[in-house]
This record gives structure tokens, sequence and C-alpha cells, in this order.
């Protein structure tokens, strides 16, 4: 992935936003990968994986809080 292109991940528990958020994103010319998971724990081992560029993160999820979340992300 050259440095133009972007990995952006979404991390909600509603198919319906994330779908819309997806498909938004994938209009963006210069984001290369969109990824999707609908729970923490899913997140955290694919953002392990491999890291994005950035990341949407819903503040409720099944699993655990976005707060909380967010603090396991940034050690990544």
């Amino acid at each position: 992935m050259n440095s133009k292109n972007k990995y952006v991940f979404i991390i909600d528990n509603s198919m319906i936003s994330a779908n819309r958020i997806f498909n938004a994103l994938s209009q963006i010319t210069n984001i290369l990968k969109v990824d999707y998971a609908s729970s923490g724990i899913e997140a955290l081992q694919k953002i392990n994986d491999n890291p994005p560029n950035a990341v949407l993160l819903d503040i409720q999820l099944p699993d655990m809080k976005g707060t909380d979340m967010l603090r396991q992300i940034k050690q990544i």
C-alpha cells in the first residue's frame, strides 16, 4: 500500500450503520481498503494483524465500551 492509499477500519455492532459507512468510504479514491468488525474482540484481532490508518469506532459495543477499545487500540 503506498503512502497515498489508506486503510480504514470500522468497528460498529450495527450492520446498517457499518454498511452505510463502508459504502461511503468505498467511493473515496485514495482509500484502498475498508474492513469491519462488530465486536471489540474481533476488531482487536484484526487490527493487531494489520493496523489501519484510521478507525471509526462505535462508543457502545456488545463486549466493551468504545473508550476502553480506544485505549487498547492506542497500545497497538
